[in-house]
């Protein structure tokens, strides 16, 4: 069932809307679907948002991961290592 209804907005909001074809339909059952969802703190609607976020958190865990295994290097210490090896 559909339920007509009048709604008032910024003509921004309208303008953007028109120039980035959103569906005033679309976004305003998409928008109440996100405001139930942050209220509830679950299930938030498909959006490309949540993939960027999902996408840079695998990132950053990847980047802290790869930090973790690579010990810092102390250039004295490595030095007298290479250093120790040669025969004079």
């Amino acid at each position: 069932m559909n339920i007509n209804i009048t709604t008032c907005l910024e003509d921004k909001i309208y303008s953007l809307a028109k120039e980035n074809k959103i569906g005033w339909a679309e976004a305003l059952t998409f928008g109440i679907k996100f405001l139930i969802a942050d209220k509830e703190g679950v299930d938030y609607p498909e959006n490309n948002l949540n993939k960027k976020i999902a996408r840079l958190s695998a990132l950053v865990a990847e980047l802290s991961a790869y930090k973790e295994k690579e010990a810092p290097v102390d250039p004295v210490k490595e030095a007298e290592e290479v250093l120790g090896e040669v025969a004079i």
